[in-house]
């Protein structure tokens, strides 16, 4: 397991919280078992979340003209390490993933089939504006949902012909949409996108030792 944790560079005199910080917690295990007289199998699982706000602080530097926060009353501390934001910035992101190992032993060859699960989800929110003034606001929130199967049957014969054959499948699933308030303007854009992938390959290879 992994805990990290990391005061926060900037500090938000407005809501008188620490920012740019690190907030990580991770757990990983695995295990592995026979299964009958020629195989095993391992199973292992990992889980991750991020709830800090790292590289979610930006400090609005000069020049400051047509800045938009500066624009609807905002002010921009000199303290360089200090900054003003009416949005409760930060990050929550998780990540959790399951694979399987299977291996089979048939003399003259080894078989092995491999599965992966992946998830992740990613909620963010950013005061653009980089002020106390109520001007802009980012949102961005992110989907990911991956699998795959790679099949390898492989010999291992003392001869002088050595080979492999295999096939891989990819199925990958993410999404993205970010929420951006201008509230001067009393609009919201919400743009979001979405792509799905499946990719598969087979695959071959002869290696012939000669005298």
């Amino acid at each position: 397991g992994l805990s990290l944790g990391r005061d926060g560079f900037m500090h938000d005199i407005y809501r008188d919280r620490r920012l740019d910080g690190a907030s990580v917690e991770a757990l990983r295990g695995e295990a592995v078992f026979p299964v009958g007289a020629r195989g095993t199998m391992l199973l292992a699982a990992d889980y991750l979340t991020d709830t800090g706000s790292t590289a979610d602080a930006p400090k609005v530097v000069p020049p400051y003209a047509g800045a938009p926060g500066l624009l609807f009353g905002g002010t921009v501390p000199a303290d360089p390490r200090t900054v003003l934001y009416d949005a409760d910035v930060g990050t929550r992101a998780t990540s959790w993933g399951l694979r399987s190992e299977f291996t089979w032993d048939f003399d003259a060859a080894v078989l092995k089939a491999l599965t992966a699960w992946r998830a992740v989800d990613v909620d963010v929110s950013i005061d653009l504006d980089g002020t106390q003034a109520n001007a802009v606001i980012d949102r961005p929130q992110g989907r990911a949902r991956d699998f795959s199967e790679d099949v390898v049957l492989t010999s291992q014969s003392a001869s002088a012909v050595e080979w492999l054959i295999g096939g891989s499948y990819l199925h990958a699933d993410a999404a993205q949409r970010l929420t951006v308030n201008v509230a001067p303007a009393q609009l919201t854009d919400v743009p979001d996108g979405r792509l799905v992938t499946d990719a598969g390959a087979l695959f071959g290879e002869v290696e012939w030792q000669f005298a």
